[in-house]
């Protein structure tokens, strides 16, 4: 059983970990492209309004990623738990 629960922790780990990667290279995919806007008009004001809306929304990203990562760290913490537990549980045999 514990092994099954570690298992599930460490897929779930790796799901988020993933997930958070998908995020960060589509936010910085965001900035670029608005960057580019920005240039390619010429450091136009709409497109420096868009820009600034795109950065906003990107920091609002980048603050769930933390989120993320702290759920990543408990899912280690509970496999670190089922590890012990399991050690115990070896060592009373």
């Amino acid at each position: 059983m514990a092994v099954a629960d570690e298992q599930a922790y460490q897929e779930m780990m790796e799901t988020l970990e993933t997930l958070m990667n998908q995020i960060n290279e589509t936010c910085d995919a965001m900035r670029s492209a608005a960057a580019d806007c920005v240039d390619n008009t010429e450091d136009d004001a709409n497109a420096q309004t868009a820009a600034s809306k795109i950065d906003k929304s990107v920091n609002v990203i980048a603050e769930n990623t933390e989120k993320i990562q702290k759920v990543i760290k408990y899912l280690q913490e509970q496999i670190e738990k089922i590890v012990k537990t399991r050690e115990k549980m070896n060592s009373n045999d």
